[in-house]
């Protein structure tokens, strides 16, 4: 599809050299210059001949299986399988191979194989995205069941046999992106493949005679012809746009990466002289003033807020999660802040794009890197915060298919809106489908399991529409008007009662729904959670706390008070909880601490446990003492209460996948400055060992054994040197830290 060629900034086929021999390693330049250059039967020649010779080579089989995988003339999946398969059982496939491998799978119904691709990448600690960590065996065929109160059409006026995608809303009709031919020249005298299927921005109005019908499309935008133009957006009263365009080199040529692929950039667009069809004053958008920001493409961007203050937008910037991801930046002053990543949650290794942000703040997106049908599938998250959004939830059918479905809006009253797939039976290579639901109410009834009377105050959270969480009337019930609804859950709770769910498999007419709660017997505790700097020792305020019980993976999300506390009741006694804590600031800086856990244990019922978090800046260079990590005298292996410590790291690293750290071990000054060196070398070494063991990628970590090198008091020893340290000052150099080395 020419969308990826000009559109989607990074090719997917970019890869990591490993040692090879020097015939291998050009031969492997010379195919990764012909894909390039889209000589794709150049480069399935060169990738054969690599593995006539080197038949284990793992680069090549990743590269056939991507060109045997991207639609056109050389698709073929049974290869694409073949090579895929092999290198992911070499155990060295990288983790963007990895993703793209399982979506090849659900492309081809192979849900099973595909979920186990997903559970390695995930205990790889490639990803702690929980989409990805907890793919069930029903999760595909949950979201391919068609949600029939969803109608969906091909928008026939529109498209064309080109390429037609990327709608917006504008005025009484539509911008989209078109690769239909409307150039006489381009101004290239000669250029890559990609020249042959430019983009330009047009409009279709609304036909006021038939109602659901357009009039003939119409560009929107004159630009200069040497440029590709983009998906865009509009400020609420449409007088500035944001549009997606090429950048040019000299006047003359594309400006390209060194991998050869084309460079994009963020415009802002103004009206001039009282026309509102007259566009022009067309002014690149800075985003990045790091240090090389001009090597790396800016695209697709989305107001978060009608003023057009804030945006999502699509980069391949460094600091990232991989491939293309989303970033978020606000508008102080004249300029933009530095973007801040939307983490793990939205993003992957994969490719993230295509970004709408409805009135509500929810955000809509289109992702290859997450489980799904095949392709690039339309997934949800909700706004928690400026830069911070919850778990992406997948669209699921008909929205989402086994082919390409992308470029989501929806209209205010969100009963209806657009999207882009290459599903079969359309009229070009990409066309814009309308899709529309109708509303209706739905009822939550909420009643005791024993004697069926109705619990008043009860509350009642349905995910799939929101945090939002509803109320019972004195007659048990909470009434809102949605539109239809599929595989949706609903969620009732009540003091002295235990929770509990039910799911909507296909709301389409008015509805009562009942949930009933049995009696809680069982004693339960509360949590105080504090989170503290722990360079000032101030409380902070926002901070994102996340309470998750390991046992049955149920989570709770919550953000500090201006005391920096948050309080959680309702936990199960004798159960263990993982609590994390981190704060995001609008310049980008994160905040982190290493995760507590907590159980209440012989406390009475609705006491409370107090726990304190400290966070810091996550920066290089930063260390972290890991609390209660001991060895037994003389030993290095890793204790069951030292593992129960390190565990806390492990889910840190899965939370924030890009994040590299170096294990350091120290011991106090008794015995010989040389033994403690190797007796701390071993020590880090065996808590890296642990750390693999748990699925981290070795890659990701280092050790190093410090000795008695870095006393933390005055109870040095070497030689002559007397200690008169108490036994608790020597176990304060005895002490197990992290380092961050890359972030």
């Amino acid at each position: 599809m020419k969308k990826f060629q000009i559109l989607i900034m990074s090719i997917l086929f970019t890869f990591s050299a490993i040692a090879q021999g020097t015939d291998v390693t050009e031969m492997l330049k010379k195919g990764e210059a012909a894909m390039s250059g889209y000589e794709l039967d150049r480069a399935i020649k060169i990738y054969s001949d690599v593995l006539a010779s080197n038949p284990d080579n793992t680069e090549a089989k990743e590269r056939l299986g991507y060109i045997y995988t991207a639609p056109g003339p050389n698709q073929d999946l049974s290869s694409a399988d073949k090579y895929y398969g092999e290198a992911f059982t070499s155990g060295f496939m990288s983790p963007a191979a990895m993703l793209r491998y399982a979506n090849l799978l659900q492309i081809q119904n192979n849900f099973d194989k595909a979920r186990s691709v997903y559970n390695f990448y995930s205990n790889r600690g490639y990803s702690s995205n929980s989409l990805i960590r907890n793919v069930n065996a029903g999760f595909f065929s949950k979201i391919s069941e068609p949600n029939t109160g969803i109608v969906v059409k091909n928008v026939e006026d529109i498209n064309t046999a080109n390429s037609d995608f990327s709608p917006s809303y504008y005025r009484n009709g539509i911008t989209y992106v078109s690769t239909r031919k409307n150039r006489t020249k381009t101004g290239y005298s000669s250029e890559d493949e990609i020249v042959k299927s430019f983009t330009d921005i047009f409009k279709a109005t609304q036909n006021e005679k038939v109602k659901g019908t357009f009039n003939e499309s119409e560009l929107l935008l004159k630009t200069n012809e040497k440029y590709m133009l983009g998906p865009m957006t509009f400020s609420e009263d449409f007088g500035v746009a944001y549009i997606t365009r090429s950048t040019v080199k000299d006047g003359k040529s594309f400006a390209k990466d060194d991998q050869r692929t084309v460079l994009m950039e963020i415009c802002r667009v103004n009206y001039s002289n009282g026309d509102v069809e007259n566009w022009d004053d067309v002014t690149s958008v800075v985003l990045n003033r790091g240090m090389g920001y001009q090597n790396f493409s800016y695209a697709h961007p989305a107001f978060v807020t009608g003023r057009g203050d804030e945006m999502i937008f699509v980069s391949n910037m460094p600091g990232g999660l991989g491939g293309n991801d989303l970033w978020y930046s606000k508008l102080v002053g004249s300029e933009w802040s530095a973007p801040i990543n939307l983490g793990p949650e939205v993003n992957t290794s994969g490719d993230e794009m295509f970004p709408f942000v409805g009135k509500d703040g929810v955000l809509f997106y289109a992702s290859n890197g997450l489980p799904g049908q095949g392709g690039l599938d339309i997934y949800r998250a909700t706004k928690i915060d400026d830069a911070k959004y919850g778990q992406a939830e997948n669209m699921g059918a008909p929205y989402n298919s086994k082919y390409d479905d992308f470029g989501y809006v929806v209209n205010e009253t969100e009963r209806d809106g657009y999207f882009s797939s290459n599903r079969a039976g359309g009229k070009g290579s990409d066309d814009i489908y309308f899709w529309r639901t109708g509303e209706t109410q739905l009822c939550i009834k909420v009643i005791e399991l024993v004697s069926k009377d109705p619990i008043m105050n009860s509350g009642v959270r349905i995910p799939c529409l929101g945090s939002k969480t509803y109320y019972t009337d004195a007659n048990g019930l909470a009434c809102i008007t949605v539109t239809a609804l599929k595989n949706c859950d609903v969620k009732a709770s009540a003091d002295g009662f235990k929770s509990n769910s039910v799911t909507i498999k296909n709301l389409q007419a008015n509805k009562i729904v009942e949930v009933t709660l049995d009696r809680d017997l069982e004693q339960r505790c509360k949590f105080v959670i504090i989170v503290l700097d722990e360079e000032s020792n101030q409380p902070i305020k926002g901070a994102s706390v996340n309470i998750r019980q390991p046992s049955t993976n149920e989570e709770i999300d919550g953000n500090t008070k201006s005391d920096g506390s948050i309080r959680v009741k309702g936990i199960s006694m004798n159960e263990y909880y993982e609590i994390n804590a981190s704060k995001t600031l609008p310049d980008g800086t994160r905040y982190i601490g290493i995760p507590e856990s907590a159980i209440c244990k012989g406390l009475k019922n609705d006491d409370s446990i107090v726990k304190t978090i400290y966070l810091k800046k996550a920066s290089v260079g930063i260390g972290f003492e890991i609390q209660n990590i001991f060895y037994d005298l003389n030993k290095w292996n890793i204790r069951p209460d030292a593992a129960f410590e390190l565990d806390k790291i492990v889910s840190l690293l899965r939370q924030y996948p890009s994040m590299e750290i170096e294990m350091g071990s120290h011991t106090d000054c008794r015995a010989t400055a040389k033994y403690n060196e190797t007796l701390s070398s071993r020590r880090a070494e065996a808590c890296v060992e642990y750390l693999i063991s748990k699925g981290i990628a070795s890659s990701r970590l280092t050790s190093r054994g410090y000795g008695e090198s870095q006393l933390k008091n005055g109870c040095a020893c070497e030689g002559r040197v007397k200690s008169n340290c108490s036994e608790a000052d020597h176990q304060r150099n005895r002490r197990t830290e992290f380092t961050i080395t890359k972030f």
